[in-house]
């Protein structure tokens, strides 16, 4: 199992990538926002879901409600939040 958080504050956004290998599902537990952003978590990327839901323009990308994301065996979840513009 490994999680990737990427910084990309040029874009004010950041990301988390978990990335699912082990042969069992797994729930990870999402970070904080950094700069204690308001802004919830995003579903971009989760390959489990059926086309079109398992990717989709980041404009439409859907809530994450929770603190944590489940994910399935091999499947590729990305994640995004928008950084608060204060």
């Amino acid at each position: 199992m490994m999680s990737v958080v990427v910084d990309v504050s040029a874009y004010d956004w950041e990301g988390d990538a978990p990335l699912q290998r082990p042969w069992k599902p797994l729930e990870f537990e999402l970070s904080p926002i950094a700069g204690g952003g308001r802004l919830p978590w995003r579903r971009w990327i989760d390959t489990f879901l059926d086309s079109p839901h398992d990717i989709v323009d980041w404009e439409r990308a859907p809530s994450v409600g929770g603190r944590t994301y489940s994910t399935v065996p091999r499947s590729v979840v990305v994640l995004f939040a928008r950084l608060d513009p204060e």
